[in-house]
Parts: C-alpha cells; sequence; structure tokens
C-alpha cells in the first residue's frame, strides 16, 4: 500500500506540475519573443525618425530608444505578429512565403489603431509639442514623420518577427511545436482532470483506516508542496537559459519574466505545508 502511495504521489507531483507549466508558460514566452522583436526592431523606427530629425543629440536618442521599447502600442503590435508566427512555426508546413503572407494578414482595425496611437505618441514625445502648439512647419514635419513612422513600424516588426521564424532550427521547431501543444487548451482541460483524478487517488490511498483522513491530507500536501518546489527550481533554470540565448542571438539579456512561475510555485508549496499542517493536527486530535 505504502509503494502505491508513493507511485501516486509522483503521478500527483508529474501532473500537476505540467498542469501550472501548461499555463504560465504562453505569457512567459511570448513576452520574452516580443522583447526580442521589439529590441531588434528600434533601430530600423529610429532609423525613420534620423531621416526628419537627423540633427538629433545622443541623449535625445537614448531617449526615444527608450521610449520605443517601453511602449505598450508597440509591444502589442509586436504580439501580435509574435502569436501569428509561434502558430505558423507549429505548422510542419512553414515556409517563408506561407510565413510572409500570414503576417500581411495581421493588418486588422486593431493593428491599424495601435500603429496611428504609436506614431501620434512617439511624434508628441519627439516634438514635445501636441498639435496645437505646433507651428506651421512643425506640422508638416509632424506629418512627413507620421508617414514615415506608419510605413516602418509594421514593417520593421514583421520583418524581424519573420527572421527568428525563419532562422530557427529543426529542434527550435520541435520546441515550438510541443510549446504548442502544452499550452493547447485540450492539453490543460486533460492535465487538469488528470490532475484531479491522482489528487484523489493519493488521498485514497493514504487513508489506513475508515475515518482516518489525516493521512491522505498529509500525502496530498507532500505532494503539492513537491509540485511546487519543482515549478520554483524550473522557473530558475527557465531564467538562466533565456539570459544565455538571448545574449547570443541579441547582444543584451533579456530576462524571462517568471513571476507567474514563482506564484504558482508558491502558493503550492504554502497549500502543500498547509495541508500538512492540518494533518498533524487531525492525527493529534485522535
Amino acid at each position: 500500500m505504502k509503494a502505491l502511495r508513493v507511485f501516486f504521489i509522483v503521478l500527483y507531483t508529474v501532473f500537476l506540475f505540467a498542469a501550472g507549466m501548461s499555463f504560465v508558460t504562453e505569457y512567459s514566452c511570448k513576452k520574452a519573443v516580443t522583447d526580442i522583436v521589439v529590441y531588434k526592431s528600434e533601430d530600423r523606427i529610429t532609423d525613420a525618425v534620423f531621416e526628419v530629425y537627423p540633427d538629433m543629440d545622443s541623449d535625445k536618442i537614448m531617449s526615444v530608444y527608450e521610449f520605443i521599447e517601453n511602449n505598450s502600442d508597440l509591444r502589442r503590435i509586436a504580439e501580435l505578429y509574435v502569436d501569428t508566427a509561434l502558430k505558423e512555426a507549429a505548422s510542419s508546413q512553414t515556409n517563408s512565403d506561407t510565413l510572409e503572407g500570414m503576417l500581411d494578414s495581421v493588418h486588422s482595425e486593431e493593428m491599424q489603431s495601435l500603429v496611428s496611437n504609436f506614431t501620434d505618441d512617439m511624434v508628441e514625445y519627439i516634438t514635445g509639442k501636441s498639435e496645437s502648439d505646433r507651428s506651421e512647419l512643425e506640422n508638416r514635419l509632424y506629418s512627413v514623420l507620421k508617414t514615415v513612422l506608419s510605413e516602418n513600424v509594421t514593417n520593421s516588426v514583421s520583418v524581424y518577427t519573420a527572421d527568428i521564424v525563419n532562422d530557427m532550427s529543426s529542434q527550435q521547431r520541435m520546441l515550438v511545436k510541443l510549446y504548442s501543444i502544452l499550452t493547447s487548451t485540450a492539453a490543460q482541460v486533460i492535465f487538469i482532470v488528470l490532475t484531479v483524478f491522482n489528487a484523489l487517488m493519493v488521498f485514497a490511498s493514504g487513508i489506513k483506516r475508515p475515518g482516518n483522513i489525516s493521512g491522505g491530507i498529509c500525502a496530498l500536501g507532500i505532494g503539492t508542496a513537491v509540485g511546487g518546489a519543482v515549478m520554483l527550481l524550473v522557473s530558475r533554470a527557465a531564467v538562466s537559459a533565456a539570459l544565455r540565448l538571448t545574449n547570443r542571438l541579441l547582444g543584451r539579456s533579456i530576462t524571462l519574466d517568471v513571476q507567474s512561475w514563482y506564484t504558482f510555485g508558491g502558493v503550492c508549496i504554502a497549500a502543500g505545508i498547509l495541508a500538512i499542517i492540518l494533518a498533524f493536527i487531525f492525527r493529534r486530535k485522535r
């Protein structure tokens, strides 16, 4: 019976970890790729600015880079392209022509609105004036800059998104396919069902005598705490791997956002410890 209990605890831990990964991985991975696309696109976008404002000083140039990196509209534009590109990369039929076609199809009403908002905000940031405060000459420069930016923003983001996918090795494409499967709704439902089923098995196998549920609660607590600890260990390894990979790709390190991983792991560990304490209290009362 003890061996069976250990077996179910191991299965429960594995499926709890898998269920957690299925829910927290998508945000972290998409954000990391989006960061790469934004950082690789900023040079091309600032080149468009220099066409209109070639005499910008170094301080202003650095502030423009910072504005681009932190702009939420540009990041959302990149997210739309990245989401489409990752779906295409997960397909066994991916090639440069089909990817380019899919990225072209991303030009939705939301995209147009995002591009317009980004260019308006960036022009106002560069000129330091709103439309009502600009002179006729400044308004003409504004119009030129807005046109140049509008033509370059989506083109830049699209090109670098396509480059990332097209440059993937077969092993990297396999990882993208596994990512797509892991984060799918079907996988999430399956992992939840298997986690709940094994939790019931762990609870049942931990009950040594009828009515004595402390053993079942303790077994559940152990499995839950271990699952949370595994999530925390994997998150640390993922951050380290992301730093090395992005430094190799970009010449600069990008930190993988694993806050949701920490939250999930921390909650599981806390819940597991609480369950073990409750089991001990129930056992003492008996």
